[in-house]
């Protein structure tokens, strides 16, 4: 996984599960496209590893918020 650069947050969910091809992933799905639509909304980027039979880590690196 890409290591977050300074200013950024990054926010990782990853599970043991069948996993999928990344490649082949279908565009109609609204749950990972919805994620990553609000995630460059935000100003950020999103990740998305997996593999069949190896699980799904979703990565997301947002701008840290201003204090």
């Amino acid at each position: 996984l890409e290591q977050p650069r300074q200013g950024l947050v990054q926010v990782s969910v990853r599970d043991d599960g069948v996993g999928f091809n990344v490649r082949s992933a279908s565009v109609g799905r609204h749950g990972l496209a919805g994620m990553r639509y609000r995630v460059e909304a935000h100003g950020g980027n999103m990740q998305i590893n997996s593999s069949p039979g190896q699980g799904t880590t979703v990565s997301a690196f947002l701008p840290s918020a201003s204090t």
